[in-house]
């Protein structure tokens, strides 16, 4: 007769194994899954899908500069706990040959789709300013891909920390930077998110959003019932500035497209909540907006003080 342990033992190994059974692959460091990298997965899944392929990622901190090629459509990534699963790197603009080229993991294939996953950036940007350094962008991620969509993820950085560039769908996802942290030429929503424009402690201006939404594009970001809360250290923040609309842009200027729709603001946006670029901006080709913005309270946030032409 078989013994009670070892029926035990039986039946949590077919559970186990059932509930990985719904993934194409598993990626652990440990080596209990099929790879222990995230890129060596990513490589391994076929092309041209047209339908979810799902990798599984235990917990574990994975210092990664990840590429999801445009061939690889349909990849879907699933993290164990959004806590533990932390996929980064540390590069800058000035190591890695510009802005894009600093992304700790760039989506270059359309619809693909991420759950309970942290993305950071890590590079020490107060190291950098105090060592004089320039081109300071350090992007956790890049976004060229279409159809791309994000739920129950983190993306932490500094400068620059989303760079969103396609279609792109963000539920219930957090958001953290200092200076133009969610930016680029995307027509993305922003859905029940939690955005934190963390205290710069190297001083300056600060800005949340840095859109530049190219000419003719009808629709840019969308922040539809998120969440701006404050930071401690008082640093005054304002809800974005229009990017490549400026003095030295090239032609034709951005259209320059943002809106919050039913969100909650926190004291540290500034009265004008909107800024221009620099004195070169056209602020016609510009919308920037905001509907029923509230505070934490419940008390709606005061927006006589906005910049007139938001």
């Amino acid at each position: 007769m078989i013994s009670k342990k070892l029926l035990l033992i039986f039946f949590f190994s077919f559970a186990f194994s059932c509930a990985f059974a719904q993934y194409d692959l598993i990626v652990a460091q440990d080596g209990s899954g099929n790879y222990t990298t995230l890129q060596a997965a990513v490589n391994a899944a076929p092309a041209g899908l047209t339908t979810p392929y799902k990798i599984f990622i235990k917990n574990g901190r994975y210092r990664e500069k990840i590429n999801i090629p445009s061939t690889k459509t349909f990849i879907q990534l699933i993290g164990e706990s959004v806590a533990n699963t932390i996929v980064y790197y540390d590069d800058a603009a000035y190591m890695a040959g510009g802005t894009s080229g600093s992304a700790s993991f760039t989506v270059n294939a359309n619809d693909f789709s991420a759950l309970n996953i942290t993305f950071a950036n890590t590079y020490d940007y107060d190291a950098g300013v105090a060592g004089g350094q320039t081109s300071i962008q350090a992007v956790a991620v890049l976004v060229n891909g279409d159809r791309v969509a994000f739920k129950n993820c983190r993306f932490l950085g500094n400068q620059d920390t989303l760079y969103q560039n396609k279609k792109g769908y963000y539920k219930n996802c957090y958001i953290d930077g200092i200076i133009d942290f969610i930016f680029g030429g995307g027509a993305a929503i922003f859905d029940s998110c939690t955005v934190y424009p963390k205290t710069r402690t190297t001083g300056g201006s600060s800005y949340i959003t840095a859109a530049n939404t190219p000419a003719g594009q009808a629709y840019g970001y969308v922040f539809r019932d998120c969440k701006v809360i404050g930071n401690p250290g008082g640093t005054a923040y304002v809800m974005g500035r229009p990017w490549q609309n400026s003095t030295g842009s090239s032609i034709p200027y951005a259209e320059n497209k943002v809106v919050f729709i039913n969100s909650i603001l926190n004291s540290n946006i500034s009265p004008a909540g909107w800024s221009t670029w620099d004195a070169g901006t056209n602020t016609a080709l510009i919308t920037f907006g905001e509907y029923q913005s509230k505070y934490f309270n419940n008390a709606a946030v005061d927006v006589s003080s906005r910049v007139p032409w938001s």
